[in-house]
């Protein structure tokens, strides 16, 4: 349900053609919203200051498990090719191993739309950079910070400044940011606050 802040913000928007209703119900009218990649978006919140939302595909349960179960025959692919002598990314391994999963996939019965979140899922885990592969390819996105452990998300916004995001610093951030599993684009900077 809508206050009636937000319900003026959302008719004062619509009237000026700037904003549509947020569908995923928080009540703020949505001032923008862009695709970073075919299955995840940001959605710029209204409010003093805006918020950043990442958007991306919910999974249902099969779906959950099937990534599951897809991310464990990578693994223990992974770990075949390491304990068998084989180069770590040998090309031809490499392409041997991701026909082999494509066709587990296709085997799961999955329509393509599943398929394809289950892919995004893949991608953003285990090649990108997890849950701050988003932010770290929107190019609207100059910096990423954080205050430490349960603090929420921040960037800086070429648009919209400095702005709350609807991640919180847990774990598999700190881990990202702190481990060096992350190469930072050339052109954004990270700063996140270790826990005490």
């Amino acid at each position: 349900m809508l206050n009636t802040v937000s319900f003026v913000e959302y008719c004062i928007g619509r009237i000026k053609g700037e904003c549509l209703l947020n569908e995923m119900g928080s009540g703020r009218a949505v001032l923008e919203r862009y695709a970073v990649e075919p299955y995840a978006f940001v959605v710029i919140e209204a409010g003093t200051p805006p918020r950043y939302r990442v958007e991306e595909p919910k999974l249902s349960e099969a779906e959950k498990e099937a990534l599951e179960e897809v991310k464990r025959k990578i693994q223990t692919a992974s770990t075949t090719t390491a304990v068998s002598g084989g180069e770590s990314g040998d090309v031809g391994d490499v392409r041997e191993c991701a026909d082999e999963i494509e066709r587990n996939i296709e085997k799961m019965g999955l329509s393509e739309e599943q398929r394809g979140k289950i892919k995004y899922y893949l991608e953003r885990d285990l090649l990108g950079y997890g849950e701050l592969d988003v932010l770290l390819r929107d190019e609207n996105v100059e910096e990423i910070s954080a205050a430490g452990m349960g603090k929420p998300v921040f960037v800086f916004h070429r648009k919209y400044g400095h702005i709350e995001t609807n991640l919180v610093f847990n774990d598999e951030i700190f881990s990202i940011l702190h481990k060096g599993k992350i190469k930072v684009p050339s052109a954004k900077s990270l700063r996140g606050g270790v826990p005490a």
